[in-house]
């Protein structure tokens, strides 16, 4: 992501500083729109330019729409990388600014920017940092003996603002299982293989591959990845009055949901691109079963939505699942409370940004948070009601540049307070502050583990009052009885209380916060 925000009046000339001070003071708020013009260069341009295009948008998309007019607005690219941007917007709005090659987001390029007040004025862009072009990029599906697939296979490709296979809806291999683009932006990306010619019953994994390396260069970059043996999941789905839960749709966890904002190719591959490993979805029959194929071996996490809703209102934890057998779940009851989603995708409401000495800026990126690297901290803190003991919480984090703790979660446990610490002191301990006055790094919880920046993690916290647990992904990293121990936090964490995420001099995102009673 690599995002900053630009002060507009921090660009421009110190006398041209003034005269825009003066603007904002004398202004008046009366328009609806205004127009204006940014101007700037692009660097490094490798080749093609006239395939570059920058726009501005109140949100961020992962190639340009079909229909410009939803940009504020839209300009080419000059030889030597320079732009003239002509905007429409309300006054004082924040907007995007990106760059997009072929269509596909540049995710380095993007930086926000704020309307002026009045019509006519004209900003000056610092330089705009463009990604780097691989002129052809092949992904070769692989059988899970290593071996060419020898079938057609269709695959989304995403970065990390969506699906850029989108328009395509999605790409079919070649016979063999390649998948060739020319120009393709350098940068991590998700390739979800959603489906394989012939394999109706899910013989091999329906996977995702996360943070997949495209480097810059010229000639082709070969890619393989290599499928996985398939495992599958049944079982009946019941309300808790004992009737079938038919109509509703159990499919592998995620944490991204289909909007105007995901354009995704299809409302499974918006699915896909929140998951962990994999991804499947089928509808609960009359009878209240279900069958899920094409998994991955492991532990999974199952969502549950109801019929017509978007967001899931159940989760199944921990069913195991082994290549080549299924796994019947039996009769699961699903309760009458479900999941209360703290986070709509686009506001901070219900939130508050804590107040840390030496805070940068929380903002809402699409469907997400992102919590500025601060001088120490940066973060946000819930103001509403949520329960002291006996819960679960879930959210996927991001470390997205800087190398300390991505996500500091405290949470209440009783009358105390504890927080979970993911990739502090320097980047790999992980572990609860405090246990008897001994934090993260220093008692019976503390391990190291290795986070990858641009990666998206799913955290898992459960409270009760005998333990404290917590998952990473599918692995259990905390698991510690409290009883007749002390609880407390550092000092550093006070203003994230009673229930708050922060960040340690790095920059983080957060997204699909959910909390339940257990």
């Amino acid at each position: 992501m690599g995002t900053k925000r630009v002060c507009v009046a921090a660009s421009l000339p110190p006398l041209f500083i003034l005269a825009f001070s003066l603007i904002q003071v004398t202004a008046p708020l009366c328009a609806d729109k205004v127009n204006f013009t940014i101007v700037g260069k692009a660097q490094p341009i490798t080749g093609q330019p006239d395939k570059w295009r920058i726009c501005a948008s109140k949100i961020l998309y992962a190639v340009i729409p079909s229909d410009t007019r939803k940009l504020a607005g839209i300009a080419k690219l000059d030889g030597d990388g320079s732009f003239e941007l002509a905007v429409t917007a309300a006054p004082g709005e924040l907007l995007f600014l990106c760059a997009h090659f072929n269509g596909v987001l540049s995710c380095s390029s993007i930086t926000q920017i704020k309307a002026p007040d009045k019509d006519g004025v004209r900003i000056e862009l610092g330089k705009m940092h463009l990604d780097r072009v691989r002129d052809v990029v092949e992904f070769a599906i692989e059988t899970p003996d290593g071996k060419r697939l020898g079938r057609k296979a269709l695959v989304h490709i995403y970065n990390m603002y969506g699906e850029v296979t989108a328009k395509a809806n999605g790409l079919w291999s070649d016979d063999n299982g390649v998948v060739r683009i020319e120009g393709l932006l350098s940068g991590l990306y998700d390739v979800w293989v959603e489906d394989v010619e012939g394999d109706k019953e899910g013989k091999f994994a329906r996977m995702l591959f996360r943070c997949v390396e495209v480097a810059a260069g010229e000639n082709a970059q070969r890619i393989e990845l290599r499928l996985q043996p398939s495992g599958a999941i049944c079982g009946r789905l019941l309300f808790s009055d004992g009737k079938p839960a038919s109509g509703c749709i159990v499919s592998m966890q995620t944490a991204t949901f289909p909007s105007e904002r995901t354009q995704a190719a299809s409302a499974k591959a918006a699915y896909a691109h929140g998951a962990i490993d994999c991804y499947a979805e089928a509808v609960v029959q009359g009878d209240g079963s279900f069958a899920l194929v094409g998994l991955t071996a492991g532990i999974h996490s199952l969502d549950v939505r109801v019929k017509g809703e978007l967001r899931p209102k159940h989760t199944i934890n921990d069913v195991a699942v082994k290549p080549g057998q299924t796994t019947d779940i039996g009769a699961v009851v699903l309760p009458d409370e479900g999941w209360q989603f703290m986070f709509d995708g686009q506001t901070l409401t219900g939130w508050k940004e804590s107040d840390f000495f030496g805070r940068n800026e929380v903002r809402i990126e699409n469907d997400r948070i992102v919590m500025l690297m601060g001088n120490d901290m940066t973060g946000i803190t819930w103001v509403g009601e949520l329960p002291r003991i006996d819960y679960e919480v879930t959210l996927q984090g991001m470390r997205v540049s800087g190398s300390d703790f991505f996500c500091g979660l405290t949470f209440p446990v009783g009358d105390s307070h504890c927080s979970l610490i993911l990739g502090g002191w320097g980047g790999g301990v992980v572990g609860i502050s405090c246990i008897d006055g001994f934090d993260a790094s220093q008692n019976e919880t503390t391990r190291f583990m290795q986070f990858q920046n641009g990666r998206w993690y799913r955290i898992r916290l459960r409270v009760t009052n005998r333990k404290i647990e917590a998952w990473l992904d599918s692995q259990k990293i905390v698991d510690v009885i409290i009883e007749g121990k002390r609880l407390s936090i550092r000092w550093e964490c006070e203003p994230s209380i009673p229930f708050g995420i922060a960040t340690w001099r790095t920059t983080g995102a957060v997204r699909d916060i959910r909390i339940r009673k257990l």
